[in-house]
């Protein structure tokens, strides 16, 4: 089922939308709103919750991202995205402000980090503009 109501700030990094089950229900629900608050390099949803209602509109379930769910980014077209913003964060003089991991993290940005390293380095960056000793 597609989201309605849908809707993007790009400032607070928030996606809103509901899944309109009816006239049927799914997993005791007959609507469920998503809040979702994405990382800031998007690799994670860091917080918000999907609240399930049942067909009295009463709310039956909640479920908060970052504790009762927790969805990590990993493709491999990941490299090629965020290169790209950091290249435009850098250009617009924004100061790279790397998030503290997650313990689901830590195992994709060990597997990553070398192969985003090098392009970043190619790109004009240097051990100072980007810490890595907490991957390593």
């Amino acid at each position: 089922k597609p989201f309605v109501d849908a809707s993007y700030d790009a400032a607070s990094r928030t996606f809103r939308g509901t899944i309109d089950w009816r006239p049927r229900t799914f997993g005791n629900g007959s609507r469920w709103e998503y809040t979702m608050v994405f990382d800031p390099l998007f690799l994670e949803i860091a917080g918000g919750e999907v609240v399930i209602y049942n067909a009295d509109g009463a709310e039956t379930t909640r479920h908060r991202f970052g504790a009762d769910l927790r969805y990590a980014r990993y493709e491999d077209a990941f490299e090629e995205m965020g290169m790209a913003m950091l290249r435009h964060r850098r250009r617009e003089g924004e100061e790279l402000q790397v998030p503290e991991p997650g313990p689901f993290q830590l195992s994709f940005a060990a597997l990553r980090l070398q192969e985003v390293r090098e392009p970043l380095f190619a790109d004009g960056w240097s051990e100072g503009s980007l810490s890595s000793d907490e991957y390593e």
